[in-house]
C-alpha cells in the first residue's frame, strides 16, 4: 500500500514491493538506468520527488543514478537529508563535471550522458519530472535514441535561422519537418531532450557530439539568444550530423503538464510539469507530492526550506481526491448585447461559484497557431488561485461581475470567496468565443457551453448605443474571428471581407448579426441555447436549465424576474429594412424573430 512506501525502504524490503498493487508489472526494467541531475537548491526538491515516484512506480530492478555537478563552491552542497533519502531510495550519487559551470547549466544534462553504466539502456530524465505510472524504456535499437518532439518551434522565422544555425556548425541542412507537439506546427527536427531513451553505448558519443554543436551555437554571434535552447538546438543538429533519426514518444511519456492540463491524458507516465506553480494546479500531483512529504520526515525538511515548494504543503485540501482539474467549468458566449453578462453576473452571485468576465486571458489564450491551450492551463490556474483565497483579476465594481459593460468596463483585482474547491467556474467572452467553439472544445471537452441570443432587431439597437466597433460592426479590432485569422475558414474570412467592404453601416450591422447567428446554428445541438427574453423574465429557471446538477451554491442575493429592455427607438427604417431583409430567416430559425 501507499501508505507504507517509505517505511518498506526502511525496514529494507524490496522496491517492486512498494509498486501500486494496480500495476501488473509489465515493464522489464533490469537492463535500464535512470540519470538525472541533483544539484543544491530548489532542484534537489525536484530530484527527491523524481527518484521516489521512479522507485515506486518502477520497483527494485531499476538502477537510479543521481548525477551531482561539482565543485560544490560553483553548485553548492546537497542537504544531509537529501543525501539520506536518495540512500534509503537506493539511488547513486554520481559526480559529474560542466566545463560551462552555472552559465550554461543545462549542459549538466550532457554530462548525465557520460556516467558509466553496466546496463544496456540509459535514460535520462529532467529533474522537473514525476512519476506517474510504469514508464517505457524500451531498448531504442543499435546507436538509437527515443525522445518526444518539442513544445514549439524555437523562432518565429524559423527557416532562415535554421539554415544560419546549420551553416554554422557545418551540418547539411534536413529536408523533412515535425509537427511541435502544443502548436502543430512544422518546423525544422526540433525535440524535447527531458526524457532520453539511448544505447548507453552510444551514450557518450552523442553527448561529445552534442556538446561540441551546442557549444558552436551558443559561441555564433549570428544567432538570436536564444541560451536557454542552445542544448536543444545542438541536439537537432547532433542528431542530423550523426545520421540519426529518433523514434519519437508520445506525450504519456514526457507530458508537457505546465502547457496542457493532466486531465485530458488519463495515462500519463511521466508528468514534466517544470515548476512548483504548475504541480500545484494539478490535484493529481499535489496529491503525489503531499504523499511522499507525508511518508518521509527528510523529504519534508527539504521542501520545508524552500517557500515556493512548502507554500504547496499548506494550500486547502482537495475534496474527494478528484483528479479533474476543471470539473465544473462554464463557457459563456453569444452575439454581443444578447445578455451574455448578466448571465455572466448571475452566476457569479452564487456562493459556489465564480465568473470571468472578458478578462483579457481570454482573448490571448485564442492567439497563434495550434490548440488553444492556453485557455486550458489559464482556467486552471484561475481555479487554483481561487481555490486558496489568493487574489485574481476581473471586471468587476465592489467586488461585484459588472452586468453591464458597456457602461463600466474596467479591471480590478479581488479576491473571489466559494465555498468549496469544486466550485463553478465560468468565464464569458462573445466574440473571440464564438469564433472559436471547435478549438475551445478539443482543450476542454468536458465545458458546458451556454450560447446567449436575442431578437436581431433588440440586438442591433443596443449596439447602436453601446460600443464603437459594435456600432461600425468593426471587426478588424477583434484579435481573435477577424478575417485574417488563420483559424478561420477561406469562405468565412471571404463574408468578414465582405461585410466590412459594405458601406451602408444598416446593411453592415445586420450582415454581421447573420454571420455570428450562422456560427451558433452551425454548433446546435453542442450547447445550451440561452434567450435574451427567457433570462430576464425567468433567471433562476434559466440558470436551473444551464447548470443542470451542478453545485454552484445558493445566490448571496435575491435573484427577481424582471422584463426584457429595448432600445429599438435608436433604430430608423432603413435599419428595420436591413434587419428584416437579412436577418429575418436566420433569426426564426433560432427562434428569436419577432418584428412587432
Amino acid at each position: 500500500m501507499l501508505e507504507t512506501f517509505f517505511k518498506r525502504l526502511r525496514s529494507g524490503q524490496s522496491f517492486s514491493e512498494t509498486r501500486p498493487v494496480t500495476q501488473a508489472g509489465t515493464q522489464n526494467y533490469e537492463n535500464v538506468s535512470v540519470v538525472f541531475v541533483c544539484q543544491a537548491g530548489e532542484w534537489e526538491i525536484k530530484a527527491l520527488l523524481l527518484a521516489a515516484s521512479l522507485r515506486r512506480w518502477c520497483g527494485n530492478a531499476i538502477e537510479l543514478i543521481a548525477c551531482v555537478p561539482g565543485p560544490t563552491e560553483v553548485w553548492g552542497e546537497l542537504s544531509a537529508e537529501t543525501k539520506l533519502q536518495l540512500k534509503l531510495l537506493g539511488v547513486r550519487q554520481q559526480s559529474i563535471v560542466n566545463a560551462w559551470g552555472r552559465e550554461f547549466s543545462h549542459a549538466n544534462k550532457i554530462s548525465c550522458l557520460r556516467v558509466p553504466v553496466a546496463r544496456p539502456i540509459i535514460a535520462f530524465l529532467d529533474s522537473d519530472i514525476l512519476c506517474l505510472g510504469e514508464p517505457d524504456f524500451s531498448h531504442p535499437g543499435k546507436d538509437r535514441i527515443r525522445i518526444k518532439l518539442a513544445d514549439a518551434a524555437p523562432f518565429e522565422n524559423d527557416v532562415e535561422v535554421w539554415k544560419r544555425i546549420y551553416a554554422v556548425c557545418g551540418v547539411d541542412f534536413p529536408d523533412y519537418r515535425y509537427p511541435m507537439t502544443a502548436t502543430s506546427q512544422y518546423t525544422l527536427p526540433f525535440f524535447n531532450s527531458g526524457v532520453m531513451v539511448v544505447e548507453s553505448s552510444f551514450a557518450k558519443k552523442l553527448a561529445d557530439e552534442w556538446e561540441r554543436l551546442s557549444a558552436v551555437i551558443r559561441l555564433a554571434g549570428n544567432l538570436p539568444d536564444r541560451r536557454l535552447w542552445s542544448d536543444q538546438l545542438g541536439l537537432a543538429v547532433a542528431f542530423q550530423n550523426l545520421g540519426i533519426k529518433p523514434q519519437v514518444m508520445d506525450f504519456r511519456q514526457n507530458h508537457p503538464t505546465h502547457l496542457m492540463p493532466l486531465s485530458l491524458f488519463p495515462d500519463v507516465r511521466l508528468s514534466h510539469y517544470h515548476w512548483p506553480t504548475v504541480l500545484r494546479e494539478e490535484p493529481k500531483l499535489v496529491a503525489e507530492l503531499k504523499y511522499y512529504v507525508g511518508a518521509s520526515a527528510e523529504v519534508r525538511k527539504v521542501i520545508e526550506a524552500n517557500s515556493e515548494w512548502s507554500g504547496i504543503l499548506g494550500s486547502r485540501k482537495r475534496t474527494g481526491g478528484r483528479e479533474n482539474v476543471q470539473p465544473n467549468t462554464l463557457l459563456i458566449t453569444g452575439i454581443s448585447r444578447s445578455g451574455t453578462s448578466y448571465l455572466c453576473q448571475l452566476v457569479d452571485t452564487l456562493s459556489n461559484a465564480m465568473a470571468l468576465n472578458e478578462t483579457p486571458e481570454l482573448v490571448t489564450s485564442l492567439l497563434g497557431q495550434g490548440p488553444a491551450w492556453g485557455l486550458a492551463t489559464y482556467l486552471r490556474r484561475i481555479r487554483r488561485l481561487v481555490a486558496e483565497g489568493l487574489p485574481i483579476t476581473n471586471k468587476v465594481l465592489n467586488g461585484s461581475v459588472i452586468n453591464d459593460t458597456a457602461v463600466r468596463d474596467e479591471l480590478s483585482t479581488y479576491i473571489p470567496p466559494v465555498d468549496s474547491e469544486d466550485f463553478t467556474l465560468a468565464a464569458k467572452n462573445t466574440f473571440a468565443f464564438l469564433s472559436s467553439l471547435p478549438r475551445i472544445r478539443r482543450v476542454l471537452p468536458e465545458a458546458r457551453i451556454a450560447v446567449c441570443v436575442r431578437n436581431p432587431i433588440d440586438t442591433i439597437a443596443s449596439w447602436k448605443a453601446s460600443f464603437p466597433h459594435l456600432l461600425n460592426a468593426d471587426t478588424s479590432v477583434r484579435p481573435v474571428g477577424n478575417a485574417n485569422d488563420p483559424w478561420i475558414s477561406p469562405a468565412r474570412s471571404a463574408e468578414l471581407r465582405s461585410i466590412a467592404e459594405t458601406q451602408n453601416l444598416a446593411n453592415r450591422r445586420a450582415m454581421l448579426w447573420r454571420y455570428l447567428a450562422e456560427r451558433v446554428l452551425e454548433d446546435r445541438g453542442n450547447h445550451v441555447l440561452v434567450k435574451y427574453e427567457d433570462l430576464v423574465v425567468d433567471p433562476p429557471a434559466q440558470l436551473r436549465r444551464i447548470l443542470g446538477n451542478w453545485d454552484a451554491g445558493t445566490p448571496s442575493q435575491p435573484i427577481t424576474s424582471g422584463r426584457a429592455r429595448s432600445k429599438r427607438h435608436v433604430l430608423d427604417e432603413e435599419d428595420l429594412i436591413a434587419v428584416s431583409t437579412i436577418c429575418a430567416d436566420v433569426a426564426a430559425e433560432l427562434g428569436v424573430w419577432e418584428c412587432s
